[in-house]
């Protein structure tokens, strides 16, 4: 069986990866979404084990004792960790696994997998991710001023990236994104 691919998208929160990854699906390309730990509440809408790996923080806690994950990291009150358990199942069954996270996760990742291939997802301005993020959920001007903070130091990132993609179409993104990973084959 071959060796299956590690897919990382990264961007600046509101810039569409989660939209990206389903219109990746909806195009046919064969990929999985590595699900991600979390402390986070559970959303009425969401499904443990689809969504996300719900954990208490004693839980969280126990896997970072037993070096379960393979990066983790607080946002906004909560932690999220990618399962090493998860990433490693996916490779030895020859899938291609997209885990989508932040930079700082990308970045310790590609450290333990250096085949990695890392895509940055860019808003096509700071404007237009400023209207994403508003228009997807109520969030205090504090909020919203610490998330461009975020999103501006991250976009300073996006060289260090194997691909960057432009979401201003988000037809033409995932057209450029299914032509990369297909390549990957």
């Amino acid at each position: 069986m071959s060796k299956g691919s590690l897919i990382i998208l990264s961007g600046p929160s509101g810039v569409g990866k989660d939209t990206i990854f389903r219109g990746l699906l909806e195009s046919g390309v064969d990929v999985t979404k590595g699900i991600t730990a979390t402390t986070r509440e559970k959303r009425p809408h969401e499904k443990e084990g689809k969504d996300y790996y719900f954990k208490t923080n004693e839980q969280f806690d126990e896997l970072i004792k037993n070096n379960a994950l393979l990066e983790w990291n607080t946002y906004n009150g909560n932690r999220y960790g990618t399962l090493k358990s998860v990433v490693e199942k996916a490779l030895k069954n020859g899938g291609k696994l997209v885990l989508v996270i932040d930079i700082n996760g990308a970045f310790n990742i590609k450290k333990q997998y250096p085949d990695a291939f890392m895509v940055f997802i860019k808003p096509p301005s700071m404007e237009a991710l400023i209207e994403r993020i508003t228009k997807r959920s109520k969030i205090s001007e504090e909020n919203l001023e610490g998330r461009l903070r975020i999103a501006e130091n991250e976009m300073k990132q996006m060289g260090k990236y194997d691909f960057v993609v432009e979401n201003d179409d988000l037809n033409r993104a995932v057209e450029l994104l299914k032509e990369e990973i297909e390549k990957l084959d």
